[in-house]
């Protein structure tokens, strides 16, 4: 029964000690600036997008225009706003709730403060 125990928890440190190792990098990957490209920016554009901060194409290129959308995030959101979208500027963006209202009059995209 000991010998169970043993193996049991030698298992488990072993988990542990790959859940450690496989999650570190994937944090350390996610901070995104000006000229990233690919799937993570993609993400970025989608979610400032459903908050009303980008309205720019989803592309998948941290362009200008991304950039301007995560420093109006970041004043939105009281963080500092350099642009750059690190774990504080992710937990933000996980936790916010659309600020503005988009409508469109015609051809004109007019944005609403709530």
């Amino acid at each position: 029964m000991r010998e169970y125990w043993v193996k049991f928890f030698r298992v488990f440190l072993f988990v542990g000690m790959l859940s450690v190792l496989f999650t570190v990098p994937a944090q350390a990957s996610s901070l995104l600036q000006y000229g990233d490209k690919g799937d993570e920016v993609t993400k970025l554009q989608e979610r400032l997008g459903t908050l009303g901060f980008y309205v720019g194409n989803i592309d998948g290129i941290f362009g200008r225009e991304t950039e301007w959308a995560v420093k109006l995030f970041q004043q939105a959101a009281d963080i500092e706003d350099d642009g750059v979208v690190g774990q504080v500027t992710w937990n933000a963006l996980r936790g916010a709730k659309p600020v503005v209202s988009r409508y469109r009059t015609g051809s004109l995209l007019v944005q609403q403060i709530i």
